[in-house]
């Protein structure tokens, strides 16, 4: 990730008071379905993989190309919360950053100036940004509908 990309970085945890990873937008196009339908994942993506080893994860869902609110959901186990023993993390995906309604926001926060190379830059990443508790989602008896009914990629 260029040096701008890390200064994007740290605007969009300052924005928003979540923690932001990147990866390869060509990567993310390879695990979601195109049409935005959620995407059965048999793991959260490398940058957030650390969450399998921290906690019992039994499923991970994501979304996004055509979705207008690409995401990924990584539903935890815990039977000390019980009856509500699915725990669902929300991570916001954003695709092609530089199309943002908050990006001239971020990228003046951190002084940079907009160009085509920086442009260019926000078509090669993603920006996960996260995890966040969707209220009446993250304490869970079931696993939520969306999630039981994502497809899997072929």
């Amino acid at each position: 990730m260029p040096h701008e990309g890390i200064r994007l970085i740290f605007g969009l945890e300052y924005v928003y008071g979540y923690s932001v990873v990147t990866a390869p937008a060509t990567q993310w196009r390879e695990i979601v379905l195109a049409d935005g339908t959620p995407t059965v994942l048999e793991q959260a993506p490398d940058p957030l993989s650390a969450v399998h080893k921290q906690a019992e994860v039994v499923a991970v869902a994501a979304s996004g190309q055509a979705n207008p609110t690409p995401g990924i959901d990584v539903i935890r186990y815990h039977q000390k919360d019980h009856p509500y023993i699915y725990n669902v993390d929300h991570y916001t995906v954003i695709e092609d950053f530089h199309l943002h309604p908050d990006y001239d926001k971020i990228r003046g926060k951190v002084g940079i100036q907009d160009s085509a190379d920086l442009r260019q830059m926000m078509q090669d990443w993603i920006f996960i940004v996260g995890p966040k508790q969707i209220e009446g989602v993250h304490w869970s008896k079931t696993i939520p509908e969306y999630i039981q009914n994502a497809m899997k990629k072929a």
